[in-house]
């Protein structure tokens, strides 16, 4: 197997706004509807955007252990942060990582989490929305195997979550992704989520700006 790191974070790339990221699968449908439309834009407050930068942090920790270990291990890192689309239905992402065995290639996604988040994976209650990620990496690539790795913030801990490609599972998901566009098309919002344990800024700014809102997709569509 060739060995090859590609440190992409200096590359700047231009990215089709089109598209909707496949990470974002999963979530809210509100939210990915109103920015797609260009009617809502989530603000991040500086503390969280260092939180995101600490996630950065981790991920460059674990590139450098894998390559460190790699003789040892036999794990083999091929391609780093690399940009896959899908644009007959509409969707792009950046796999964080693909390793070698020397048998067969997998999407590693590194998660960095919280301790609470860390205990609750070790249980096996993995988000939907990273289940959603993995598999359509996973059927783009064409490959059969990925892992999901969950980094502690807390204690470095690690853990790894085995996930293999579900065909009947990603089916049912690219349809999802038609409806969801063909109500795009059509400009006819989804149902509110339920907001779960901290509520959802997207729905209830929908429900705070509906009229408006409504207004305005009612202008796009004439």
């Amino acid at each position: 197997m060739v060995f090859e790191y590609l440190e992409n974070n200096e590359n700047k790339k231009e990215h089709d706004e089109s598209l909707l990221s496949i990470s974002q699968l999963g979530n809210c449908k509100m939210k990915l509807f109103l920015e797609l439309k260009k009617l809502y834009k989530e603000e991040y407050s500086t503390s969280l955007k260092r939180i995101f930068r600490v996630g950065d942090a981790f991920h460059s920790l674990i590139y450098n252990e894998i390559i460190e270990k790699s003789y040892a291990s036999g794990i083999r890192i091929v391609s780093s942060e690399q940009d896959i689309s899908m644009p007959e239905k509409k969707i792009k992402g950046r796999v964080d990582c693909i390793i070698s065995d020397g048998k067969e290639l997998m999407v590693l996604d590194i998660k960095s989490c919280s301790a609470w988040s860390f205990d609750k994976y070790q249980k096996g209650e993995i988000p939907n929305n990273y289940r959603c990620q993995i598999q359509l990496y996973l059927h783009i690539l064409g490959y059969k195997k990925g892992i999901l790795l969950f980094v502690n913030k807390n204690t470095s801990k690690t853990f790894e979550y085995l996930i293999e490609y579900d065909k009947a599972f990603v089916d049912n998901l690219l349809k999802e992704i038609n409806i969801f566009y063909d109500n795009m098309e059509n400009n006819i919002p989804p149902e509110p989520c339920n907001g779960g344990e901290w509520g959802c800024k997207a729905c209830e700014y929908f429900e705070k700006n509906k009229e408006e809102i409504l207004n305005k997709l009612k202008e796009i569509k004439s």
